[in-house]
């Protein structure tokens, strides 16, 4: 989930972690991230800090993620 402080993923991250969907939010503030894990993000990545694609890969052990929500919208 792009810009996963938002509103609109807030909701979506609590859903998912009520039907036991894995979700990984991007931020771009450390500030933001333990908030969104409280609401059962289960990874959050900051994407002033390097590769969004390498820490997506970290954060899945190397598997990658089935669907991706974009709510910026422009390259990712």
């Amino acid at each position: 989930l792009t810009a996963a402080n938002s509103a609109f993923c807030k909701m979506v991250i609590q859903l998912c972690a009520q039907r036991g969907i894995h979700t990984i939010g991007t931020v771009r503030s450390d500030e933001q991230i333990e908030g969104l894990k409280a609401l059962g993000c289960n990874a959050v990545i900051n994407t002033e800090k390097g590769s969004f694609t390498k820490q997506v890969m970290e954060a899945t052990g190397g598997k990658g993620v089935d669907a991706c929500f974009d709510a910026v919208g422009g390259t990712v």
